[in-house]
């Protein structure tokens, strides 16, 4: 409840992981989400889906991620798509 306008907002969702090591030097790992919001001053869905790719080649640790999040407020009309792609490569030194 919020305190300014009495308003009760209600939430859902749900959050999804798979982990996979397709090679003894590589992994996959992809999660997906989605969340509701609903009130009188809120109306919100969110939906998403991140994707990571990790390796490792000697000493050096690359990895390749991919994050894509929707939004879509109903009490405004506004949507907003954003796509990101991240390349890392980091080294660890011992």
């Amino acid at each position: 409840t919020l305190k300014e306008t009495g308003d009760v907002t209600e939430s859902t969702g749900a959050r999804a992981n798979l982990r996979w090591r397709p090679s003894p030097t590589a992994w996959l790992s992809v999660e997906a989400l989605t969340q509701q919001s609903r009130g009188r001053v809120q109306d919100t869905d969110r939906k998403g889906l991140t994707a990571v790719y990790e390796w490792t080649y000697f000493a050096w640790q690359p990895s390749l991620r991919y994050l894509l999040l929707e939004e879509r407020n109903g009490l405004t009309g506004d949507a907003l798509k954003r796509q990101t792609l991240l390349f890392q490569v980091r080294r660890e030194f011992r």
